[in-house]
């Protein structure tokens, strides 16, 4: 390849012309830059990319124009739910687009994307933030690669994929949920409320808030007394003007959250009472009911507005002098409470919905430390004192006797090799 000088608006320039038959089209194009050397650099670079088969037309757009592609594409054929696709979409346009955005794609590196991760912690927010708005990078940057538009992933560094150790931050606050005795007094404070039964099933099945809402009459045995999860409620975030509906129904978080709970008489009782109430809001609504089949809708058919049953929660947990929580720790609260009664772990991971027992470990394993004293207590009773040690059981009479005849053969032996 050769390099011709060439002068544009007073500046000396270096060319290098690309081999045509590396392009479709069959048009020159050409590299440039200040030094002989940098634009055969390009040019070199250039001709790997196209024998590649990369797009370097794409490579030349900006990164802020790349990621608008990808979340239309990404809306459609992403295979994600519209709540996912809208939290991609923010982190796009409020954490990565304003810090790097006017890179272009070629020359976007790693060291690019290792400042973007510091500027997002130099400004305050939390690791899981900076985790989520990196795997969104990193997974628009990965259809880059899929796309021929990249030859690397810039955001795939290993380092960086994997997760970050968490650790306990000082101060920081376990948990938040009810003991037994309190939550003895929440479900007598929440008796005749409107949302009785939506709180006495939260806190008897530790069902998610979101599988709560998505609840529908037929998944609701009340003979058995049991209920499956099947889907689950999804709330949009719209953008103001955005034609998207305010919710969306969808399968359960995971595999294991698809899951048969039993639930205790008197919650049956409670819905039995709840399922009449809804047929009769049903009737009432008439031609204005938008029938969804939930166990606890609004009095349009509709699922409940999430503000309206906090703000009666909030109300009822302060009037009754109970901690402040949030609706889900109803769900730390079921786990704890089984805790409490010697529920095996596996059991509590199945009902709760988690992906392994791992997860209910690493969630509630302190809840388990009480025990840890009986463990003590049991050592204690094999070497402490000797009135507290374990009796030493007996070898049974064969095993005596075998033990007694080695001995004699033993001390033969040394007689022998005496003489």
């Amino acid at each position: 390849m050769k390099a011709f000088k060439v002068h544009r608006n007073g500046q000396q320039y270096f060319r290098v012309d690309l081999p045509k038959h590396l392009f479709p089209d069959g048009k020159r194009r050409s590299v440039m830059a200040r030094t002989r050397r940098e634009a055969l650099g390009r040019a070199e670079g250039q001709i790997e990319q196209r024998r590649k088969g990369l797009n370097t037309e794409e490579a030349k757009a900006t990164l802020a124009e790349f990621l608008g592609r990808f979340l239309d594409f990404y809306r459609t054929e992403g295979g994600v739910a519209l709540r996912t696709w809208q939290d991609y979409r923010y982190h796009i346009y409020e954490n990565v687009i304003p810090k790097i955005g006017a890179v272009v794609m070629r020359d976007l590196k790693p060291r690019d994307v290792d400042l973007w991760l510091k500027s997002l912690r130099d400004r305050g927010l939390g690791d899981r933030t900076v985790e989520y708005a990196q795997a969104v990078l990193r997974r628009a940057l990965q259809f880059a690669v899929e796309w021929e538009i990249l030859d690397r992933n810039p955001a795939a560094a290993r380092f960086r994929a994997a997760k970050r150790k968490r650790t306990v931050k000082p101060g920081g606050v376990k948990i938040r949920f009810l003991d037994p005795d309190e939550s003895r007094t929440f479900l007598d404070a929440v008796r005749g409320d409107r949302h009785e039964v939506l709180y006495a099933l939260a806190i008897t099945t530790g069902l998610r808030p979101e599988e709560l809402y998505g609840l529908r009459l037929k998944d609701v045995n009340l003979d058995g007394r049991c209920l499956t999860v099947n889907q689950v409620l999804a709330r949009t975030r719209r953008k103001k003007g955005e034609d998207v509906p305010r919710f969306a129904f969808g399968p359960p978080k995971t595999e294991k959250s698809r899951r048969t709970i039993d639930f205790p008489e008197f919650v049956r009782d409670l819905l039995v009472e709840q399922r009449r109430r809804v047929m009769e809001m049903r009737q009432l609504g008439g031609t204005g009911w938008r029938d969804h089949g939930l166990m606890f809708p609004s009095e349009a058919g509709t699922p409940l507005d999430e503000r309206n049953v906090l703000r009666g929660f909030y109300e009822l947990c302060a009037g009754n002098g109970l901690p402040k929580l949030r609706l889900y720790d109803l769900r730390h609260t079921h786990a704890s409470l089984l805790i409490h009664e010697g529920v095996h772990p596996k059991k509590i991971s199945e009902r709760l919905g988690h992906s392994s027992i791992k997860l209910t470990m690493d969630t509630y394993g302190h809840l388990f430390e009480g025990s840890d004293h009986d463990s003590a207590e049991k050592m204690e009773q094999l070497f402490g004192r000797s009135e507290n040690r374990a009796r030493v059981i007996p070898m049974p009479d064969s095993e005596h006797r075998a033990d007694k005849t080695a001995d004699k053969n033993s001390k033969a032996r040394v007689a022998r090799a005496a003489k």
